[in-house]
C-alpha cells in the first residue's frame, strides 16, 4: 500500500495538559497538524505525545476529522 502524497501540512499546533488539575496532565502533550492530500482533501491530525518522550504520550498518530 502506497502512502498519499502530502502536498501541503500546517502545524503543529500544541496542546498540553492542565496543570492545576492532576501531575499527570502537566506532561500529556498532542501536536495538531492539518493536512491537505494530492486530491485536496484536508485531514485533521494529532500525535500523542512529544514525539521523543513516551512519558508524554503514546507517540502515536491519530485521525481527528475531515474538512
Amino acid at each position: 500500500m502506497q502512502a498519499p502524497l502530502t502536498l501541503h501540512a500546517d502545524g503543529p499546533e500544541r496542546i498540553t495538559g492542565e496543570w492545576w488539575r492532576r501531575s499527570t496532565e502537566l506532561v500529556a502533550v498532542r501536536d495538531y497538524w492539518t493536512v491537505e492530500n494530492q486530491d485536496g482533501r484536508r485531514f485533521w491530525l494529532f500525535r500523542q505525545g512529544d514525539g521523543v518522550d513516551s512519558s508524554t504520550g503514546a507517540l502515536a498518530w491519530f485521525l481527528h476529522g475531515f474538512f
